[in-house]
């Protein structure tokens, strides 16, 4: 695919998705992203209302990995966790209108299917999480006051924190601060976020 997402990348992609254990149980959704969050949900559905439902003990097995046909094209999604079940059951007509909502806790990978979590196709990877911001500096931002400005100063590249080497293991681990800036055309507003980002790279043996 040409288009090329980020951490921080923002889209609500219509698609078709199917579990990788049952690929011929096919349904659709949407999978979005605001820059922070990553969920995934399904459509509407009409469903026969049972006590389990009223109770919330009717939830199925969230699958592991998960295939996509998007409008972007194929995407793998692997770790799912269900965060919420809305819809209506009017159980005086027997029948119901039900989604799910998912939020994806491992990976997104656009542009191709991987067969599962431990498949050796992967090169290097830039990996964030959240909280772990609190544990490393910021990206260097400096404030300068003056008579008639304050200016606010962010440096263009990532900040080097760790870079090593480690040959037991073959791979390269490098730890950078990313200044995350978002401004709107004609200062209405801005925002600068540091945020860690772990960059892990095989290295030959």
């Amino acid at each position: 695919m040409d288009e090329k997402f980020d951490l921080y990348s923002k889209f609500q992609l219509e698609g078709v998705f199917w579990d990788v254990a049952r690929p011929d149980d096919k349904f659709a959704g949407t999978l979005s992203c605001n820059g922070k969050r990553l969920e995934l949900a399904t459509r509407a559905e009409l469903v026969t209302p049972t006590p389990a439902m009223l109770m919330g003990t009717d939830d199925a097995s969230v699958p592991d990995v998960v295939h996509g046909f998007t409008v972007k094209g194929d995407c793998t999604i692997i770790g799912l966790q269900q965060i919420n079940t809305p819809g209506l059951l009017d159980y005086s007509k027997g029948r119901g209108v039900r989604w799910r909502y998912f939020r994806v806790i491992g990976a997104c990978l656009m542009g191709w299917h991987l067969a599962n979590d431990t498949t050796e196709v992967l090169t290097t990877a830039d990996l964030t999480y959240t909280g772990i911001s609190e544990w490393f500096p910021g990206c260097g931002a400096s404030i300068t006051h003056a008579d008639r400005a304050t200016l606010i100063s962010l440096p263009k590249e990532r900040r080097i924190v760790l870079d090593v080497c480690i040959l037991a293991k073959r791979f390269h681990l490098a730890i950078d601060i990313d200044p995350n800036f978002e401004f709107k055309i004609g200062g209405r507003s801005f925002k600068a976020d540091s945020e860690p980002v772990i960059t892990l790279e095989p290295v030959g043996a």
